[in-house]
Formats: structure tokens, sequence, C-alpha cells
């Protein structure tokens, strides 16, 4: 049984939110999704000169994760890459980059996201599969861009679904300053519990839950959401209801 780090949260059954990653304890894997490799490019081609740092810092996030767990599988749960239509010179370095050193620690899974049209080119050169969802014992793993087939075994046997996509973020206040935090959401859907988990990229803060609309099509909603803030430390705080917090917010503006 892989021995859990301090900071690793408990937020279902065997379901563990470790920075912003999740670890299914029972299978020994580990999810995280939203790496958006070559996005700094993208950044620099519309005129924002940024340094190079995002697969390092990538690498800095993971890295402890990895050598706390010692997990069997790694699943990157969608969007490894951002550029739709072409596969940048950055994406090509900085996605092996990645994909070598997870590999050299676990086995890889990559599900398809969809920034990930043409991720296949990628995968290949380094023997790996791209697949449209993983199964885990009752957890289906997919993207959350679309929805699955209900009428498939995999969706039918599952309890639970975790999902990406949705890059959720909450903004808190503390006097004048205001300053956004990556979070988890764990709802329902279709009587499955539902666990989103936010981005790894470091670059993007995400959607904020209370101010924006979801963008996944297994959320309309998430007000009945429960919610995990992750601090600047990787720390994963429980925050209770969307809604509840929602209502003080408002209670503290008024």
């Amino acid at each position: 049984m892989n021995r859990l780090p301090e900071n690793a949260v408990e937020i279902s059954d065997g379901i563990f939110a470790v920075g912003p990653s999740l670890f299914l304890r029972e299978h020994s894997v580990l999810v995280f999704g939203d790496v958006h490799v070559g996005y700094e490019e993208m950044l620099n081609r519309e005129g924002f000169l940024i340094p190079r740092f995002h697969i390092s810092e990538v690498l800095r996030i993971v890295g402890p994760v990895l050598d706390a767990l010692s997990p069997a599988t790694v699943v990157i749960n969608g969007d490894l890459k951002h550029e739709f239509g072409t596969i940048s010179d950055q994406e090509w370095r900085d996605t092996l980059k990645l994909l070598d050193f997870i590999s050299s620690r676990a086995s890889v899974v990559l599900v398809r996201g969809n920034h990930d049209t043409i991720l296949g080119p990628v995968a290949r050169k380094r023997g790996i599969s791209v697949v449209e969802s993983f199964v885990a014992g009752r957890n289906l793993l997919m993207h959350g861009h679309k929805l699955p087939d209900f009428s498939s075994d995999d969706f039918i046997k599952s309890e639970r679904i975790i999902i990406s996509h949705e890059h959720p973020s909450v903004t808190l206040s503390r006097g004048p300053r205001r300053e956004r935090f990556k979070c988890f959401l764990k709802c329902a859907f279709k009587g499955k519990e539902l666990v989103v988990l936010p981005s790894v990229n470091p670059l993007v803060e995400g959607s904020d839950i209370v101010s924006e609309r979801p963008l996944s099509p297994f959320l309309s909603s998430y007000d009945d959401c429960e919610l995990w803030v992750l601090s600047d430390d990787r720390q994963v705080l429980p925050f209770g209801l969307v809604s509840k917090l929602i209502e003080e917010l408002r209670r503290m503006e008024n």
C-alpha cells in the first residue's frame, strides 16, 4: 500500500487530493490533467514575452508527488498539449521531456482532451497509446469536454467519474487583497459521484466558480458541489458547499 504524503487529503473514499493531482490508492493510479504544453509559446506569438519555465515548473510540481507515492500508473487526463491544429517545436520537446520523466517512474496513460487533436505522433514516439477514457475499478476517467456513452458498460458500472477540462478556481479576499486559487470539486452526475480536478498548468489560474459558468457538459451549476481549495503551498483545504461559500462572499461584500 502506497504511503501517503502529509499534504494528502481524502476527498472521497480512498481518493486523495495531493497538490493538483488525484491519487486512487486502491489502484495505485495518479491522475492530473490540463498540462497545456506549448501554452507559453502561444503567448509569445501573441506578443506576451514570458520566460520559458512552464515545463520545468510542471516537473517541479509533479516530481515530488511521484516520488512520494510511487504510483503504478499515471493518467494524464487530457489536454497534455495546447495547440489544436499543429505540434509546435516547443510541444515536441517539452511533451517528450514530460513523458520521459514520468515513464521512468510509472506506466503512462494519455486520455484525449479537446486540445489533443494531433497528440498521436508525439505519443507514438514513446509507444504510448492515446485513449478516450480509462477505467480503474469503479472509477471512469475522462477529460470532461464531452459526455460518455450512457449505454456503455464503462459508464453503467462506474460509481465515480473523474474529469479535468473545467480548470476550476475560486477568488478569495483578505482585506483589499483578492487572490485566485485552484480548487477541486465533488458533485453528482446521474446518480454517480463526479470529481473535477484543477489544471496542473502553472500559467493558468482557471475559471472562477463564483462568477463564471461551467465549461463541461457534466456540470450545469457549481452550487451543489463540495469545494477543496489548493493553497499556494499546495495544501488542500476543505471549504464546504460552493453555494454556502457564495452566500458568505456576498454577505462580506454587503
